[in-house]
């Protein structure tokens, strides 16, 4: 301290002031040395102590040892300056006592007199808290051009009152700037704006400066290398103490990429929401943490017919919108969608307006970490329109068109279901086949509209008479079938056939007719009768059948007395397709000749078929399969052929020939080309057409009128005759006879039989003879068998006759012998006997009324048959056979083999045997039938026969036999 006494005294200073500059020095916050000229510390404040933690003598001792080594001459450098009397700054390390160094800036300031100096003063300015800051500044400031450089980021600062501008790195690679020489200004910085945002550009300034708030802009530039670029400027202003900017601050960033992406983004979104829009659904997602609808396209609210924003109010009121049939639909769909998985539905909604739509509901569930729902995304699309297609559909493929009831498709697909469900539950039903009768007359007469509305009338008065447990069905035409639960009770099944029935003879109202209609049924029951619907049915169309052959309006249970029956019939219409190829049938000529003279002068050609198994089939049993499965179409054709080329041949051999008639099938006429083939056939076999005759029913005529007509027309001009076959059966009507040519009439055979026994049928005979002569036809009279028919008929000159008077229906070599003699004599009408007990060498048992028995045929061209049982009744019975009646027209063949079951002495018996003989008597057929037994069945027969001998020689009737007293016809 003595040097600053001295030193301050030597300056001249006035007591006053030495003190002022000696507390400055001392207490000066910032540590100071003094040096002399030869560089030596001559004091030191107490700053600089506390500095350095050295004392003025350490210091002075030490010398220059707290310099580091590095720092000494740099040291040297600057106090050479001071001592020129130039102050000057620098920055050096100290040592601090503990060794430690730390970062200084020294300022070195001369003190002069006289222009020379005196001393230099050291000031110490600690650097150290500065330079921590410098190193993380400079840290930030690495981080800070990183990340700008990474995000395309740069920073500016521009000062207003020097117009110059601070740019960092990024900046000059967003402008593509690589001028070292650039200085960026205001005017330079807008000359990169793109001209069609230069306004744009000025605008934001001009509202950064008026508003006083931070300011975002975007615009384009174009860069020094011509690219074009989008960026993003965050403006922001700091203004001085009046208010004016003083300089603007703010960030950039290169948004081209960013906004290519928004705009493919926007594009994409538009073009999603256009595809969406104009979709024929709906598009939709649910936040489910609150049912809100967070995105929803245009066809939701045309769908639904809510906008989602009110349902987002109320959320509960779309599934108050659900059918409520089908709100459990909805309430399965959650627990599904809960657990993630995806769902489709097809439910009801009633809409804003009451109307009830069908929508089709596609839903994506998407589930957060811990398993929960907290999104549904879907699709809903009206599919109204396509239920009612489909329901149209349905109802074509599956309902009739007339009568809205289920057709015959859909029947099978219920039966189908009922005959599984009853298999399960082990219940039985029935199946009704019901059929109007008269409706064809009904429907030809009256036409065709009377007819649909009849059966209209029909459906809905019989669906009225059935309960829930039952199914209507309609099956074609005026078929129609029903599917009853019998619940085991076989009289609730019946009773509800007579209901029917009764119902159904009460007359039905169409228009100003009153229409009376009855019907028949045909019934069969699961699992007694089949347990598949083809053969339910088929048993209960046999059934109806049945009921037919009895004289209608009347119901008919199957029984198995029709299986042997089905079993031929099935068998004859699987062979009659071959049965052509194989020459099996052939041909037959019944005379037709003159009353008076017996002179031939026609004849009728009859088809026959004799079958390998069944041997000669009846023409009414296979006529009629033929007409169901078209074969009657190539059965016509084959007997006009083989007609034809008969009478050629004839006439070649100079056999006298006479006209042929050829039955035709109603069918045959709607065949296309039908005129064009006969002429072709008679063409070619050149023969005279008039020999050929065409025998129509007149239930050809009226089923195509205008058609047959034209038909007749056209064959008659060819030179081809026609005749009425069956007159007085069907719809005979004078003005059909007027309309149509017809040639001949032919009185039916159900007339001929009530000569001597019916006088209507006579007084039909003789208004049929004289309309025939006052229209100029011939008469042909169709079954005369007996002398008093013939007499009855030359009584009414009557002039052709066809019957088994003259002659049965002979093959063709006995016909051409008819015709080489010209003329056939009446055969005598007594019936012969025939002595069949001359057939068995046991005694035969006779009875006054036969015993019932059933029928069964067990093996069949040496295949085992499990057939049903058929009715038949055993006339007589000894040890060696009995004969019997059936209704079934059997083959006598040693390879069919039967067995009867009946009851003798309140014993059931069977007998298994064969056929051995058959005649037909009185439209059944007759049968002996030898028995198959060994010595100790015969034996132990013969005891029970000889005791039914016994008691039937005082009592004919035993209650212990199954004999049957009423009429047999009526037992078939």
């Amino acid at each position: 301290m003595e040097f600053l006494d001295k030193f301050f005294k030597n300056q001249s200073l006035q007591a006053n002031d030495s003190g002022i500059f000696r507390a400055l020095f001392i207490r000066n916050p910032q540590p100071i040395f003094v040096f002399n000229l030869d560089k030596q510390i001559i004091s030191i404040n107490q700053k600089l102590k506390e500095l350095l933690g050295y004392s003025l003598n350490d210091v002075v001792r030490l010398k220059n040892k707290w310099f580091p080594d590095g720092d000494s001459d740099l040291f040297q450098y600057h106090f050479h300056n001071a001592l020129n009397g130039i102050p000057t700054v620098f920055e050096s390390t100290l040592l601090h006592k503990n060794g430690q160094s730390f970062p200084v800036e020294l300022s070195l300031i001369p003190s002069m007199k006289e222009d020379e100096t005196e001393v230099v003063f050291a000031v110490c300015q600690d650097q150290t808290t500065l330079k921590d800051y410098e190193n993380k500044l400079g840290r930030v400031f690495n981080s800070l051009e990183q990340a700008e450089r990474i995000s395309s980021i740069g920073s500016f600062e521009y000062d207003v009152a020097s117009q110059q501008a601070i740019w960092s790195k990024q900046v000059y690679d967003i402008f593509g700037i690589n001028d070292s020489n650039f200085v960026p200004k205001l005017d330079t910085v807008r000359s990169f704006v793109h001209p069609q945002d230069v306004e744009k550009y000025d605008m934001g300034l001009k509202q950064l400066v008026e508003s006083h708030h931070n300011y975002h802009l975007e615009h384009r530039i174009i860069r020094m290398d011509g690219e074009e670029r989008m960026i993003l400027i965050c403006f922001d202003a700091l203004f001085d103490e009046v208010g004016q900017v003083a300089k603007v601050i703010g960030v950039i960033q290169d948004i081209t990429e960013k906004k290519e992406m928004e705009n493919r983004l926007a594009e994409s979104r538009e073009q999603f929401l256009s595809v969406a829009n104009h979709l024929h659904a709906g598009i939709w997602s649910i936040d489910r943490r609150d049912s809100h609808f967070t995105f929803y396209s245009k066809g939701v609210q045309e769908i639904i017919g809510v906008s989602p924003s009110i349902l987002n109010e109320n959320p509960a009121q779309l599934i108050e919108m659900v059918h409520p049939k089908d709100r459990s639909i909805i309430e399965e769909g959650r627990k599904k969608l809960k657990d993630g998985e995806e769902i489709n539905q097809q439910l009801r909604i009633i809409d804003k307006n009451g109307r009830t739509k069908w929508i089709s509901l596609q839903t994506i569930p998407y589930l957060d970490d811990d398993r929960n729902l907290i999104r549904m995304d879907g699709i809903v699309q009206d599919i109204t329109r396509e239920k009612e297609s489909v329901e149209v559909y349905t109802n074509l493929v599956d309902y009739d068109y007339l009568t809205r009831l289920p057709n015959r498709n859909y029947f099978y697909q219920i039966l189908d279901q009922r005959i599984n469900q009853s298999k399960k539950d082990h219940k039985s039903f029935a199946v009704f086949y019901l059929d109007l009768d008269r409706f064809n007359y009904i429907n030809d007469t009256l036409g065709g509209e009377i007819g649909d509305r009849l059966l209209i009338s029909f459906s809905k008065r019989l669906n009225q008479l059935l309960d829930k447990r039952s199914f209507l069905a309609r099956i074609a035409g005026d078929e129609f079938v029903i599917c009853i639960e019998a619940n085991h009770q076989v009289e609730e099944t019946l009773e509800v056939a007579r209901k029917i029935i009764k119902e159904m003879e009460l007359p039905f109202f169409v228009d100003e007719y009153e229409l009376f209609t009855t019907v028949s049924i045909g019934i069969s029951s699961y699992p007694i009768d089949g347990t598949d619907s083809y053969t339910l049915l088929k048993k209960a169309i046999q059934a109806l059948k049945k009921v037919k052959e009895l004289g209608r309006n009347d119901w008919q249970v199957f029984s198995s007395s029709m299986s042997i029956e089905s079993f031929r019939l099935f068998q004859l219409e699987r062979d009659m397709r071959k049965a052509i190829f194989n020459h099996e049938f052939y041909i037959e000529y019944q005379p037709k000749v003159d009353t008076r003279s017996g002179r031939i002068e026609g004849a009728e050609a009859l088809i026959r078929w004799e079958h390998p198994d069944w041997g000669i089939v009846s023409p009414n049993e296979f006529i009629p399969l033929a007409e169901e499965n078209g074969m009657v179409f190539k059965m016509g054709d084959l007997v006009l052929q083989k007609v034809c080329l008969l009478l050629k041949a004839w006439k070649e051999e100079g056999v006298p020939v006479v006209p042929i008639s050829v039955n035709l099938s109603p069918k045959r006429l709607l065949k296309v080309n039908f005129v064009e083939d006969v002429q072709e056939i008679i063409k070619s076999a050149g023969i005279d057409p008039s020999l050929i005759e065409f025998e129509l029913t007149e239930y050809a005529f009226i089923k195509n009128l205008e058609s047959t007509k034209s038909i007749i027309s056209r064959l008659k001009e060819f030179g081809v005759k026609f005749a009425l076959d069956d007159f007085g059966t069907g719809y005979s009507s004078l003005s059909y006879l007027m309309k149509l040519d017809i040639d001949t009439l032919k009185i039916d055979k159900s007339f001929i039989d009530g000569i001597g026994l019916n006088t209507k049928n006579e007084g039909i005979i003789k208004s049929a003879l004289f309309l025939s002569k006052e229209l100029n036809m011939k008469v042909v009279a169709e079954g005369v068998e007996n002398q008093q028919q013939l007499n009855f008929l030359l009584q009414q000159e009557c002039a052709q006759i066809q019957g088994y008077i003259f002659s049965k229906p002979v093959k063709a070599d006995q016909f051409k012998k008819f015709l080489r003699k010209g003329i056939i004599q009446a055969l005598p009408t007594k019936r012969s006997t025939h002595s069949v007990e001359n057939r068995r060498k046991y005694y035969r048992l006779g009875f006054v009324f036969p015993l019932s028995a059933d029928m069964i045929v067990i093996k069949f061209k040496n295949k085992n048959l499990q057939l049903g049982k058929s009715k038949s009744l055993i006339e007589d019975i000894s040890l060696g056979g009995l004969k019997y009646l059936s209704s079934i027209n059997l083959p006598i063949q040693h390879d069919l083999i039967l067995q009867f079951t009946t009851t003798i002495l309140d014993k059931e018996m069977s007998f298994i045997g064969r056929n051995v003989w058959k005649e037909e008597v009185d439209g059944l057929f007759q049968y002996g039938f030898k028995f198959s037994m060994s010595v100790s069945e015969k034996n132990q027969f013969a005891a029970i026969l000889n005791q039914l001998t016994l008691q039937l020689r005082s009592n004919s009737i035993l209650p212990s036999c199954s004999f049957f007293q009423g009429s047999k016809k009526e037992y078939f």
